[in-house]
């Protein structure tokens, strides 16, 4: 049985009544200004870059103290649609009144529409597919009022509207959960692996290390990176190529929460001797070592596979004398609060760019620990990682079926 008949038969939905009408018939665009904000007690600021793709909800925001050229006013209630690069699908529902980007599009619903079904008649995918072909501009395309209101699906009477509103807010309650849930279980990780790492021994005092600059167990010992690992160098500079010529590279695109991802996998050119030279073996870690972001510089993830990637110059492979330490209990630590900072802390800006090099890499302190110790800890953080993902695939699902009683529904 299809999904629209369950949604007939589950819930009393008859479609026979719906009316054929377009979304400027139910929808009005608001275009109410401020000259000053303050005066009107508005304090929040809303740019695209607070909207997140495929989602209701504004989590962040900048403040008008912060200072803004912005003066479209929101309101609570309204629908605030990113109408630049409409195929980012952003779209979400004020719950404050503020002021926005002249790229963001304010919506409110009209007589006939109840205010509630409006966020999600926007989220459908037939209504961005529509905003984004009337889109007009190349480097930066923009969506318009005028080229979305033509939009038509089927509006059903107001008592039915409020029974779908109901079953689509309570399921989206179920997915909010489920992310609040996972940043609950991410944040004890976080502290979780943190202590496993520098606080091992909780009957022995901390004290300060000055190389991480951060109060560590008393008891713990440490050693240089570097005096553990078999191999640390440079990948290939060459430029790739998506014609699939050559061997398959990683790259920084790859390198995705700490984990490889072999999405839209590049390829690059190289002699028997230019590949050995930057072939990945299994167990191998690859580190970010440039990026204009400081956050992501030192990400890290194992190559966990046994292809034979190469791998990019903006990347930096480690290889772990496997007798002497347990790959994955190096890496672990490598994504600590406590390294992301140091690398943080060590790494030097040039054109726009912040960078780490071997030499940082191989002076990261590390916790002298034994290989029996350092695979019980891999195993403790691996059940607490095997929870998120848990939380993780029901959250997917919530959303994705949420996704599709609202495009079955419009």
């Amino acid at each position: 049985m299809m999904l629209a008949e369950e949604i007939q038969t589950t819930f009393g939905i008859d479609k026979s009544s719906w009316i054929k009408v377009k979304l400027g018939d139910v929808v009005r665009e608001v275009r109410e200004t401020v000259k000053d904000p303050v005066a009107e007690g508005i304090e929040r600021i809303i740019g695209l870059e607070h909207l997140e793709p495929e989602s209701l909800h504004i989590r962040t925001w900048g403040m008008l103290t912060d200072g803004t050229t912005f003066t479209k006013v929101f309101r609570k209630g309204q629908v605030l649609f990113g109408r630049r690069r409409a195929y980012l699908k952003k779209a979400a529902l004020a719950t404050f009144d503020g002021i926005c980007s002249g790229d963001i599009t304010v919506l409110e619903a009209k007589k006939g529409l109840l205010p509630e079904l409006l966020p999600f008649l926007i989220q459908n995918d037939k209504f961005f597919e529509l905003a984004v072909k009337n889109s007009a501009g190349s480097l930066s395309p923009r969506a318009k009022f005028a080229d979305f209101a033509d939009y038509e699906f089927q509006l059903p009477p107001i008592d039915q509207q409020e029974q779908i509103a109901e079953l689509l807010w309570s399921g989206d309650e179920a997915a909010n959960e489920g992310i609040r849930t996972y940043n609950i279980c991410n944040n004890y990780y976080i502290s979780y692996r943190e202590l496993l790492y520098l606080h091992m021994d909780g009957n022995a005092p901390l004290v300060f290390n000055s190389l991480l600059k951060e109060n560590v167990n008393s008891s713990i010992k440490f050693t240089k990176l570097g005096s553990v690992l078999t191999d640390i160098r440079y990948g290939t500079s060459k430029k790739g190529n998506t014609q699939g010529i050559g061997y398959e590279v990683i790259g920084i695109p790859q390198v995705i929460n700490g984990k490889l991802s072999l999405d839209s996998i590049s390829h690059v050119s190289l002699d028997e001797k230019e590949y050995q030279s930057c072939r990945l073996n299994f167990g191998d870690i690859v580190i970010v070592r440039t990026n204009g972001n400081p956050e992501y510089t030192g990400r890290s993830a194992l190559y966990d596979i046994d292809n034979g990637h190469a791998f990019a110059s903006y990347l930096i492979k480690i290889s772990v004398n496997s007798e002497l330490y347990n790959p994955e209990f190096i890496l672990r630590y490598l994504q600590s609060v406590t390294i992301r900072k140091y690398f943080k802390r060590n790494a030097t800006s040039s054109a726009g760019n912040y960078n780490i090099n071997t030499e940082t890499i191989k002076s990261v302190p590390i916790p002298v620990v034994p290989i029996i110790k350092q695979n019980e800890i891999v195993q403790q953080l691996k059940k607490v990682e095997q929870t998120q993902n848990d939380i993780a695939a029901y959250n997917f699902n919530a959303l994705k079926l949420q996704k599709s009683l609202i495009n079955q529904i419009f």
